[in-house]
């Protein structure tokens, strides 16, 4: 063996001895001089052509929904997640809900998000039986609700959350912060290449949960 070689592995030997502290991580100042983690998640998630309503009530998030598939001439038929809590929305201008159990046949869907994340303008989605990942990318429009206390400033704030819930770190986390997009063909823009051709984001502001 080599002096040098030596030398590495009795350096490497004794570090393996001394108890390891995680750097602290390098936070964006945009985010800390931010005044609302609310506004900056809707900043971000608008600037990827994803469509954002924040809230006050329950009547206020059904008439998001009805605003949004009027827009995009969509059916007022809406798929829901297991554990959604829609039947507390208002059903008026035609809007139904019924249970999605196959997602490739649900034009829309309407699911909750665990956490947002305002640095990135994120939705974070776990998955579990409840709420299978295929429910995040099939549809063709993907209706999250997210809590705006449930908003964190930076992705580490986001993963340690998750980490730390009842249902700790799940089997997938799906980090989403737009509708599916592609440009591998002739550099063309395309949605709904591999998920939802639309993403709208209803944020239930405080009060609207309680």
């Amino acid at each position: 063996m080599t002096d040098a070689r030596a030398n590495i592995l009795k350096k490497l030997k004794a570090l393996k001895n001394e108890p390891y502290t995680r750097p602290a991580p390098v936070l964006p100042e945009f985010v800390q001089q931010s005044d609302s983690r609310t506004q900056l998640l809707k900043r971000k998630l608008e600037a990827v052509q994803s469509s954002v309503d924040i809230v006050h009530s329950i009547g206020q998030t059904g008439q998001s929904i009805v605003k949004f598939l009027k827009a995009h001439h969509c059916s007022m038929d809406v798929g829901v997640i297991t554990g959604t809590e829609v039947e507390l929305l208002s059903l008026d201008q035609g809007l139904q809900f019924f249970p999605c159990e196959n997602f490739a046949e649900c034009h829309t869907v309407v699911t909750r998000a665990s956490f947002g994340i305002a640095e990135t303008g994120t939705v974070v989605l776990p998955s579990s039986l409840q709420q299978p990942t295929l429910a995040n990318f099939l549809p063709d429009n993907c209706i999250v609700l997210l809590n705006e206390a449930d908003i964190l400033p930076y992705i580490e704030d986001a993963l340690l959350a998750v980490q730390k819930s009842d249902a700790g770190m799940p089997r997938a986390l799906n980090l989403i912060s737009g509708p599916s997009k592609t440009a591998d063909i002739e550099q063309t823009l395309v949605y709904g290449a591999h998920g939802p051709i639309q993403l709208h984001v209803i944020i239930l502001a405080d009060a609207a949960g309680e």
